[in-house]
């Protein structure tokens, strides 16, 4: 899965089949696939 780094706001995310969402704040890495981060496009960038 592409990585992206989150920006301006934290984020929670599961990952399908994860029980438990983890929170991600402004500079972390969190891999997405292409539909979530589209979901979340002013939020996360892609990591360069």
């Amino acid at each position: 899965m592409p990585k992206y780094i989150v920006k301006n706001t934290h984020i929670k995310h599961a990952a399908p089949g994860d029980e438990k969402a983890k929170t991600y704040g402004p500079g972390d890495e969190i891999e997405l696939t292409k539909e979530e981060a589209a979901a979340l496009v002013p939020n996360v960038e892609p990591k360069r």
